[in-house]
């Protein structure tokens, strides 16, 4: 279901700029798969400017990998084994994977569905 919420909000989002008549309005997705992040480091997963953004942690990661979401001057820090779902607007968002546990874990799926204008 929240893929869903996430299609329906972009959507919505680009229905309402469409009818404004902008001249040139782009969208898509891109989807992160879950990754090994070795014991003791930090991992980018992901770095970029978004003029709009959905981005949604699917939860499937190792509860000892903490998802640093960074939105701007903005930190939030999860385990990745939650869900949850963050709005980027005009913003740099970057997205870690930090693993302190003794052993290898995996980070979660990461979706992100945009839109550019």
């Amino acid at each position: 279901m929240s893929r869903e919420v996430a299609s329906g909000l972009v959507g919505g989002l680009v229905g309402a700029l469409a009818g404004k008549a902008l001249l040139r309005l782009s969208s898509g997705e891109t989807v992160i798969a879950p990754q090994v992040v070795e014991a003791g480091e930090t991992k980018l997963l992901l770095s970029g400017f978004y003029r709009f953004a959905v981005v949604l942690l699917h939860g499937d990661g190792d509860p000892e990998v903490v998802v640093d979401v960074k939105k701007g001057d903005t930190a939030t820090q999860l385990t990745a084994d939650t869900i949850a779902i963050e709005v980027v607007a005009s913003k740099t968002l970057e997205v870690r994977a930090i693993n302190s546990a003794t052993t290898a874990k995996n980070s979660p799926t990461i979706e992100v569905a945009w839109i550019s204008w």
